[in-house]
């Protein structure tokens, strides 16, 4: 029993999400990095590349760092160093959705369609916020382009809201839309979060490695010595 709730707190752990640390301030910028992550593959992207590639290194460091100050493996006094760096980043994290936010509107008004499915598949834009103008866009240009992701979804709901809106058939087809949409997410998130793992699990073994490396040589010279 004991051996069991050992795993469940290990794995428990290791998929935690973010650090509690100033949870606040770094739920949004943790989260909000694997979407910002996308924007890299963009064209309209391409001069921030390196940009994005270094924040998302430096957004990794500090939730590492986020979970040694929970675990009380390094200094108390880093907290405040950490707190600097999350709201350093904050901005960072801003600027990326804001300008994701304004290119959405211009591929919206140049009628780039793809892009505008790009940018919703990200997570970065408002969807609620944006619905009305969304749905106005299709049925503008419904007969240019075929819609995916995020926008099919919102396309299929508003149909079925209006082909049987306050019906009983209507809500469960809407809950399983849904449904299904969130276990998409869910699939996606946690796929990332086995790549994460599996680069901790590779990163450690390769650090275990080195010392046993490293302890065989002092051991080597210590016989040559005696």
């Amino acid at each position: 029993m004991k051996v069991l709730l050992f795993l469940l707190f290990t794995f428990t752990f290791l998929f935690a999400s973010n650090p509690v640390v100033y949870a606040a301030l770094g739920d949004k910028i943790y989260d909000n990095a694997p979407k910002i992550e996308q924007l890299k593959n963009f064209k309209e992207y391409e001069p921030f590349r390196e940009k994005i590639e270094s924040y998302i290194k430096e957004v990794n460091a500090m939730k590492k760092l986020g979970y040694a100050i929970e675990n009380g493996t390094v200094p108390k006094s880093t907290s405040s160093s950490y707190l600097k760096k999350l709201r350093e980043l904050s901005k960072t994290n801003d600027f990326f959705i804001r300008s994701a936010n304004a290119i959405f509107d211009k591929a919206l008004k140049n009628k780039e369609y793809e892009l505008v499915m790009n940018l919703l598949d990200t997570g970065l834009i408002d969807i609620e916020r944006n619905k009305v103008r969304l749905l106005e866009f299709y049925e503008q240009n419904k007969n240019a382009f075929a819609p995916r992701g995020e926008l099919e979804r919102i396309i299929k709901e508003d149909e079925l809201k209006k082909s049987s809106k306050n019906t009983k058939e209507y809500y469960e087809k809407l809950r399983k839309l849904r449904e299904q949409e969130k276990i998409r997410r869910l699939r996606e998130k946690d796929k990332k979060r086995q790549e994460e793992l599996q680069r901790k699990l590779e990163k450690e073994l390769k650090l275990k490695k080195e010392r046993i490396r490293q302890e065989q040589i002092k051991e080597l010279k210590s016989e040559r010595l005696d």
